[in-house]
């Protein structure tokens, strides 16, 4: 089988630092391995890093893969005039170079982006190809509900391209599928059709492959600072502006003289600066910044507790994070502030608490409790596992969505010759 998967923004094998893989490439490694021909169609932009990906660096592509670069020019901030010319701009190079290829059996789209998404579905039809949109987030829904409330109506009119794009999209997508039910879903409001036998959700899931001990693990604990009695309580992931961070620094400062509870914050993003001039004069808060997949991996061990300190918005209710899956796979209780899917499955499965959005004493007096009860939090750790084992492995979760897509690669190209 020879599939076309679309994705612009995840870290890709080829990229500085060796990266852990997200969604696409997880998947992508599957597909080659079980003998199927991957061309992985995705931008000239790092985007984690906002550098231009070295042409280069596409000499090192895994067997099985080709890498497709979309041109596109660069861009700095995640939301910017520059970033919605790179989208634009990748969606065009795809309709130009698309055509000069040979035909691939099936095409997986992820939205976003709109205008690849709407592009990969007009190709689809004009060549008799089954493509699927895999929605990860509700573009263009999550940008009209950060509108200020009375300017929405405004707000709806401007983005109309958009939503024209999202429903076209939909509408002549083969199948839907999502990283929940609920986000399927919505993507099928769209399409304005009931759910068919291919549309289906699959968690967003974390490679559990083995991973040893690395021999710098005390040294790197202890560049950081990080003691044995230390209650360690982290965020791993991109510092958004759209989580909830004034909540998380009022509780660490406000546990600044506590004698166990310790902050570790990794990441980067549009929130980084913020967050070190709040905390730099705090001992009880460490901000490393974008660490490497060995480091992540020696401090996600140690971790006590994971914050998810997202808003309760219309996308966040109805998905489970990246974050979920890694959390659970190390075994770390969750401690999260959104309302929705996450909290029913927290709740449930005895991994997990949630705290109210935007409320600092009580998150602070979550914090403390957790901190005075190991024997709640050991239980949470064992729950957890077993909740990720059942629910986000990457080895399973991908496997089913491999043989999904030959399902439907062989049923709707049977279906097509037919007729």
């Amino acid at each position: 089988m020879n599939i076309w998967i679309i994705k612009l923004g995840e870290p890709l094998p080829i990229d500085p630092g060796s990266p852990r893989l997200f969604r696409s490439g997880l998947l992508a490694s599957e597909l080659s391995a079980r003998g199927h021909k991957v061309t992985y169609w995705t931008s000239n932009v790092i985007h984690h890093m906002k550098i231009l990906r070295d042409p280069e660096s596409l000499k090192n592509s895994p067997q099985g893969w080709e890498i497709l670069p979309l041109q596109g020019c660069l861009y700095k901030k995640n939301v910017s005039l520059n970033r919605i010319r790179h989208n634009a701009q990748t969606a065009r190079d795809f309709e130009k170079r698309a055509r000069s290829l040979p035909k691939p059996d099936i095409i997986l789209s992820c939205l976003p982006t709109l205008e690849l998404c709407q592009a990969a579905t007009i190709f689809s039809i004009e060549n008799n190809i089954p493509c699927i949109i895999d929605i990860r987030d509700l573009w263009p829904d999550i940008i009209r509900d950060h509108a200020p409330q009375a300017l929405r109506p405004l707000a709806r009119g401007l983005l109309a391209g958009m939503f024209r794009q999202v429903k076209q999209a939909c509408v002549n997508a083969t199948a839907i599928t999502g990283v929940s039910e609920p986000i399927v879903q919505w993507g099928l409001d769209y399409s304005q059709r009931p759910a068919n036998s291919f549309d289906r959700a699959f968690y967003l899931s974390y490679d559990s492959k083995k991973e040893k001990t690395p021999s710098n693990q005390n040294e790197i604990l202890a560049k950081l600072k990080i003691s044995k009695s230390d209650f360690l309580v982290v965020y791993f992931g991109a510092l958004s502006k759209r989580h909830e961070w004034q909540t998380i620094l009022e509780a660490i400062k406000a546990l600044r003289d506590s004698k166990y509870i310790k902050f570790l914050i990794c990441g980067k993003g549009d929130s980084e600066e913020e967050i070190l001039n709040r905390t730099k004069n705090l001992n009880n808060v460490i901000t490393p910044g974008w660490l490497n997949a060995e480091e992540l991996s020696i401090l996600a061990q140690r971790a006590d507790l994971g914050l998810i300190p997202f808003a309760s918005s219309s996308d966040y209710i109805r998905s489970y994070p990246n974050k979920v899956g890694e959390y659970l796979h190390y075994g770390i209780p969750i401690v999260s502030s959104i309302n929705g899917i996450l909290k029913e499955f927290l709740a449930e499965n005895q991994c997990g608490t949630t705290y109210s959005n935007n409320s600092p004493t009580e998150l602070i007096e979550l914090l403390v409790h957790l901190s005075n009860s190991p024997e709640e939090v050991k239980n949470m750790r064992q729950h957890g596992k077993t909740a990720f084992e059942k629910n986000f492995d990457a080895k399973k979760t991908y496997l089913e969505m491999s043989k999904w897509l030959e399902g439907i690669a062989a049923n709707v190209n049977t279906t097509a010759s037919n007729k």
